[in-house]
């Protein structure tokens, strides 16, 4: 593995000190043994090896030790990164998707170093090709996962002082966590069900945090003509039964299993599932598998964290029937990361399981029911209170002590970001409203005296989820300043 920085710029002063960030390239071989699907079939230099190259960003302290020991890995979403955009969005000035903005500084603030490399045909990843028997180029896209396993081994094991830096990363890094969000979700799951979360007996990635992807694979272990990747594809109302993404092992204790089969250790796991993915994405097959409507065991080495309310994106989304979901999960996501580095680094477990009560239905023309190859499946969507809000799961204060139903789905469903974006459907504010509207739903003024009360019990909920561990003290600060009573 060869890094050629091309570019050193102080990205920001923190809690732990300046902060740099590095981009440039990165290239590497591998050999005919690896295990990637026709990699046999490309041109081989003289030594027996193929060469790949893609592009990386950094961003790390200058110097290495003063940071927490931790490598996150951010692989991006269709070119886009979303560490930033998870962890350090502030509420008033949310950060787009593929930014490395400062936002409010959280992961810098606590000395994480976070890298992000291009995988992706077309995005930056250089792939070996080779020419089919129909005069087609075919890029091996497999081999961005065996570049990903070296990249990341390189960067925590290397002796070499990349430019700028104070010591060779190797000298700073105890573990390496990897942060998935959806399709990137799904590259991590595929990452270590194909083999390539270790080198030997030991661990590339030592945890991983999957944001609202729990089901589902990447069809990235094939050969793509191009010329973007093969893993592009997404599940829609239109295309509810493309291949290669819901198929088995479904089920997180199958996915475990197959890994322990194996001999291999299984790196801890946090899946953060929002509630319209059991809607869009068919999340309650990740907890039941194929058949039946029973929840499987979540194994130890793994946490579920169902999000009430939650929708599987926080982006603008202009031209929906209904307004876009306003429930803010990113302070959870901030919680659930400190969880599994402590959980990694120091052995200490996270909280227990926290999921919502599911139940099929079959009708339901919002639902993105079971695919055709697989006649057993049930998809199960999560139950509802007489508000239209999820039982169970955890519970933010804003459904908690709700204004309105957070959640459902929305429309047009081709309209992709309203598809994923969720729905807010408001209370009225009072009796008459409601009852000129036909709304089955208390009015405001039916459930809360006051502006007050309503305060009162939106800071008991954010004490409550403070204590469950769910919250970090200055969120429950942040949203308490900021309550959203209209």
């Amino acid at each position: 593995m060869q890094l050629n920085v091309t570019s050193t710029q102080i990205y920001g002063t923190f809690k732990t000190g300046e902060y740099l960030q590095l981009e440039g390239t990165l290239s590497g071989e591998l050999s005919s043994a690896e295990p990637i699907p026709d990699l046999d079939k490309v041109k081989f230099e003289r030594r027996g090896m193929v060469e790949y190259s893609s592009t990386f960003m950094l961003l790390v302290p200058l110097d290495p030790r003063r940071g927490n020991g931790t490598l996150l890995f951010d692989p991006p979403n269709r070119g886009f990164p979303c560490s930033h955009y998870l962890y350090n969005s502030p509420p008033d000035n949310p950060l787009p998707v593929g930014s490395f903005d400062v936002g409010n500084g959280f992961l810098e603030d606590r000395g994480f170093a976070i890298v992000s490399m291009q995988w992706e045909l077309g995005r930056g990843m250089n792939l070996p090709a080779f020419i089919d028997e129909e005069g087609q180029t075919r890029y091996v896209e497999g081999v961005a996962l065996a570049a990903m396993r070296d990249f990341l081994d390189w960067l925590r094991h290397s002796p070499e002082t990349l430019p700028g830096l104070a010591s060779p990363l190797s000298a700073a890094i105890k573990c390496v966590l990897g942060v998935g969000w959806s399709q990137t979700g799904r590259l991590l799951k595929t990452f270590v069900l194909q083999g390539f979360n270790r080198i030997g007996q030991r661990l590339v990635i030592d945890g991983i945090h999957h944001q609202a992807g729990p089901t589902g694979w990447l069809p990235i272990v094939q050969s793509g003509t191009g010329p973007t990747s093969s893993a592009i594809g997404v599940l829609t109302p239109e295309n509810p039964d493309l291949r290669g993404i819901v198929e088995e092992p479904l089920s997180l204790t199958d996915f475990v299993r197959v890994l322990t089969e194996r001999g291999e250790t299984i790196p801890r796991s946090i899946f953060t599932v929002m509630s319209l993915d059991y809607y869009i994405l068919r999340a309650s097959l990740f907890r039941t598998g194929a058949r039946g409507t029973q929840d499987l065991p979540v194994p130890d080495a793994a946490r579920i964290y169902d999000v009430a309310g939650g929708a599987h994106a926080i982006i603008p989304a202009p031209g929906c029937l209904r307004d876009r979901g306003k429930l803010d999960w990113r302070p959870i996501m901030r919680a659930v990361l400190l969880h599994l580095d402590r959980w990694v680094k120091d052995n200490v477990a996270p909280p227990p399981n926290r999921l919502m009560p599911l139940a099929a239905n079959p009708n339901d023309s919002s639902v993105l029911q079971a695919p055709a190859h697989l006649p057993t499946a049930v998809v199960q969507i999560p139950k509802l209170n007489s508000d239209g809000n999820p039982i169970g799961g955890i519970r933010l204060p804003d459904l908690a002590v709700p204004l309105g139903t957070h959640g459902s789905p929305n429309a047009p469903e081709s309209d992709f970001s309203c598809f994923i974006c969720g729905s807010f459907v408001p209370f009225a504010g009072s009796v008459s409203e409601r009852l000129a509207d036909g709304d089955d739903r208390l009015s405001l003024q039916e459930r809360y005296a006051d502006p007050q009360q309503y305060l009162s019990l939106l800071s008991d909920a954010a004490n409550q989820l403070v204590k469950e561990g769910f919250l970090l003290d200055d969120d429950r600060l942040m949203i308490l300043s900021d309550p959203h009573w209209t």
